[in-house]
């Protein structure tokens, strides 16, 4: 379960990853030639950082927020949703230039640091322990 989570995370840090080129092509060009597109994979990055926040919580059993690192994954998702509300109502598309950095890094740092539900089996050598059945 922790490893679908982990899963979905990687491939939302991508689609958020196609909104950087977005901010940077609008930083180094100075136009929005693909700010549709970018928005579109923000919108799927988006439900996929969702689907991995619910597993990650359906294997802890609680909002996964234990540490640093799941409170900022979390916290980028909110982000992000706030953001897809305010582009659809307002149309502010230049938060863009903000946000979807912000949440690239957000997600980027906090993917590899969620901490398994459960402890891990030790190494084969050491002596059983009630997590293992060997």
């Amino acid at each position: 379960m922790h490893d679908m989570a982990v899963f979905w995370l990687r491939v939302a840090t991508a689609l958020y990853g196609v909104g950087l080129l977005h901010v940077m092509a609008v930083l180094l060009r100075r136009k929005s030639g693909f700010l549709k597109p970018a928005l579109f994979a923000f919108l799927v990055a988006a439900v996929l950082h969702f689907v991995a926040i619910v597993e990650m919580a359906n294997a802890v059993g609680h909002l996964p927020v234990d540490n640093f690192f799941e409170s900022a994954t979390v916290c980028g998702f909110l982000i992000a949703v706030l953001f897809l509300f305010v582009y659809w109502r307002y149309d502010a598309a230049s938060l863009s230039v903000c946000i979807f950095p912000l949440v690239f890094m957000t997600c980027n740092s906090s993917k590899a640091r969620w901490r398994p539900p459960f402890p891990r089996c030790p190494p084969p050598t050491c002596a059983p322990c009630c997590y293992c059945t060997s």
